[in-house]
């Protein structure tokens, strides 16, 4: 009996890998193959790129500029004047806030944490 137990033992391990390997197989072939499908999704993206930004980029071109700006009769010229508006400052408040406290203890915590978070961030590159 003991041989039938270490046969009938090692039987099962021998099934046990051949099943791992199968499925090893299995996953390698459907990672390939979701690898495949994803190239061919980002080619032809990519090639929609290429197009689009070559249309934009005739879209931008001076000469079709001014072809419209003919086309539609819009005649533009550089000013021949330049005015500078100058806004003048709000004067400084004069009501003394001393004793009145303008942040509560929440909305420092609040800023400390949103600071604390920019860093954190920033920092992931």
């Amino acid at each position: 009996m003991k041989g039938i137990g270490k046969f009938l033992a090692g039987l099962g391990l021998g099934i046990f890998f051949l099943l791992l390997y199968v499925h090893l197989q299995i996953a390698t072939f459907q990672v390939s193959y979701s690898i495949n499908t994803q190239s061919r999704r980002l080619a032809k993206s990519g090639e929609a790129y290429r197009l689009l930004k070559f249309e934009v980029d005739q879209l931008r071109a001076p000469r079709l500029l001014e072809q419209k700006m003919k086309d539609m009769q819009i005649d533009l010229a550089l000013p021949k004047e330049v005015q500078v508006v100058k806004i003048p400052a709000p004067p400084p408040a004069t009501e003394s806030l001393s004793n009145v406290s303008l942040k509560p203890l929440s909305d420092g915590l609040m800023d400390f944490l949103g600071r604390w978070v920019k860093v954190a961030q920033a920092k992931t590159d």
